[in-house]
């Protein structure tokens, strides 16, 4: 039986979460060494917490990441959350127009 599920699933097993895209999204976001030595700590921290939130089953992982990302670099660097905001959309594709952002 167990043969017929993985040969069902193609042997892909592996589920998609938001830790997935979030080595990729620092790599590709090029941030100073100087904040990067704090991020991925602060950016577990928080997807942890929304993870085992029922209300954030609904959003993408790719989204989890990137608003994680966005709330944690703001609340270190706030003055040079704007750019990385920038470069975050443009890795994703996502005009900032069609985005509303809410950081608490």
């Amino acid at each position: 039986m167990e043969l017929l599920v993985l040969s069902t699933l193609k042997w892909k097993m592996n589920p998609i979460t938001p830790f997935s895209f979030l080595d990729y999204f620092s790599r590709r976001l090029g941030l100073d060494d100087h904040i990067c030595c704090q991020l991925p700590r602060r950016y577990e921290r928080v997807l942890i917490s929304t993870l085992i939130d029922c209300r954030f089953m609904c959003y993408r992982p790719s989204a989890m990441v990137v608003a994680t990302m966005l709330h944690v670099i703001d609340m270190l660097e706030p003055c040079i959350g704007e750019e990385y905001q920038e470069q975050l959309f443009s890795i994703l594709g996502i005009v900032k127009d069609n985005v509303t952002i809410v950081i608490r």
